[in-house]
């Protein structure tokens, strides 16, 4: 009887490290990380509420719209239409890379866009602190995307004076078809570094 109740505890306990390894694993699975960079022209008003702008109407942009207005929520920020803090998105998923890393003023720049569909865009970049560039209304450090990867940038404007406070961008490797949650997933860490400026930062990213 002893003999049986030893082998039957030693079973129980390898079923309970082999069940706690399987959830160690799961967990592994649904966090990756990205890399994070970001600029800070001005100091953000946190006690101002925030509105994010679509730049169209698609189903995708709509998703991704969600994901950042809940983190903006989990954050503190409030929510509001045609509040003085706006916040424009941009969503692609990079083929190709520009190897040295270091900011281009012209750029061809192969990739997918988030309305869907292969092109080649020609992008001449302007870096500026307002609300627009000339051609692009992203400002950033050049094309640094990897090839397989998806990339959200984030832009803060002032709609008072136009002037850009703060831009942030992330990209995370392309590991499933499922661009969408991908992009979704950069949403919260990139919410959580308005105001800031950071380099190439490693951040961890849930996948759900």
């Amino acid at each position: 009887m002893d003999g049986l109740m030893t082998r039957l505890a030693g079973f129980f306990a390898v079923a309970a490290l082999l069940a706690a390894s399987t959830q160690v694993w799961a967990q592994a699975q649904d966090r990756v990380d990205a890399r994070l960079s970001s600029l800070s022209f001005a100091a953000v008003d946190r006690s101002q509420p925030v509105q994010v702008r679509l730049q169209d109407d698609s189903e995708d942009n709509k998703a991704v719209k969600a994901a950042l207005e809940q983190a903006l929520t989990q954050a503190g920020y409030r929510l509001a239409p045609d509040a003085r803090l706006v916040m424009t998105f941009d969503a692609s998923n990079s083929l190709t890379t520009n190897p040295s890393g270091r900011p281009t003023v012209f750029s061809v720049d192969g990739h997918k866009s988030s309305a869907g569909g292969d092109e080649v865009e020609a992008r001449i970049k302007l870096f500026s602190t307002g609300e627009d560039s000339m051609f692009k209304r992203r400002p950033d450090e050049g094309p640094q995307g990897t090839a397989g990867s998806i990339r959200l940038d984030v832009g803060l404007i002032d709609r008072s004076g136009g002037k850009r406070l703060w831009q942030g961008w992330a990209q995370i490797p392309a590991l499933s078809s499922d661009s969408q949650s991908l992009t979704r997933a950069l949403a919260a860490p990139l919410v959580g570094h308005i105001g800031q400026a950071v380099r190439n930062k490693t951040v961890p990213v849930v996948l759900k």
